[in-house]
């Protein structure tokens, strides 16, 4: 029986730690506190369940997080010019841009338009780049592959050398910033990645010591497809159209039986995923207010 990445305790250890941190930023800001503010439009399940949770989050840790929302509707025009103007505002500290946007909206257009010191999902051209190039002087990781590999490292997984990973997905939350750090060369590791027109997708997952799946598409990998001892990393989201409950990529029933460590899903990395977004909400405020 596989044992259990418990994303739920592990972001409870990270949001304690970040508490001594916030309340003197919140001393420094007074009478304000830090606040972080989320772009969400239209609705989309998933994301509702997201923005609950970091709303929760927020208000136990003495941050302020508003929603700010907009009709489906919106053109992209006119949302990036919004999300400009949240960005002008001096008491705002960090930006989120709850995806995915409805399909006519220039998606990247809207991300580019969160400044690099507030953009805490590392999505902006400005942000993303610095990381892509693995520029040393940008202390913060896009927060779904923070969770991942904190998660990873509070369970003793994190020696990455010689270990084969296959990260599922080439989305801009999980897949494309798992893939490029893990073939960066002080990872020490050798990754691949699956696609939906990968041929062969089971083969490559049976090479993997850890797979980490973002793809978003429930029941993706089974149990067939894996090789005992592997670790998975269900990054998934969706909702299971019959249940309506929140799902993940990997069919739990049949791998974890076959997986040495498995996150739960719900329960997994997205509660990391949120506790990170507040730790790079941090960070760059520190970095701002020269905080040490």
């Amino acid at each position: 029986m596989a044992i259990l990445l418990d994303g739920k305790q592990v972001s409870r250890k990270v949001l304690l730690e970040l508490t001594p941190e916030i309340e003197k930023i919140n001393a420094r800001l007074h009478p304000h506190t830090l606040r972080l503010v989320i772009v969400m439009v239209g609705s989309h399940p998933a994301s509702e369940v997201f923005i609950k949770r970091k709303k929760e989050v927020g208000m136990a840790l003495g941050i302020t997080v508003d929603i700010r929302r907009f009709p489906e509707h919106i053109a992209t025009n006119k949302l990036r010019a919004e999300v400009a103007t949240i960005a002008r505002d001096k008491t705002v500290r960090g930006i989120v841009v709850q995806l995915p946007l409805p399909p006519h909206i220039h998606e990247q257009k809207i991300l580019d338009a969160v400044p690099v010191e507030k953009d805490v999902d590392v999505l902006g051209y400005k942000a993303a780049g610095k990381f892509y190039v693995n520029n040393r002087e940008f202390t913060i990781l896009p927060s779904t592959l923070a969770g991942i590999l904190r998660l990873l490292h509070e369970y003793g997984l994190d020696d990455f050398t010689g270990k084969n990973v296959v990260v599922a997905g080439s989305g801009k939350l999980v897949g494309k910033p798992a893939i490029n750090y893990f073939m960066r060369k002080e990872a020490s590791a050798s990754a691949f990645n699956i696609r939906s027109r990968t041929t062969d997708k089971a083969g490559a997952l049976k090479m993997a010591d850890i797979i980490i799946s973002g793809a978003g598409s429930q029941g993706l990998i089974t149990g067939e497809m894996v090789t005992d001892g592997v670790v998975v990393v269900d990054a998934g989201a969706s909702k299971d159209p019959n249940t309506g409950k929140l799902v993940g990529d990997v069919d739990f029933e049949s791998v974890e039986p076959k997986a040495s460590y498995i996150t739960p899903v719900p329960g997994g990395v997205g509660p990391m995923t949120v506790a990170m977004i507040f730790y790079n909400l941090v960070q760059l405020t520190k970095q701002r207010l020269k905080i040490k």
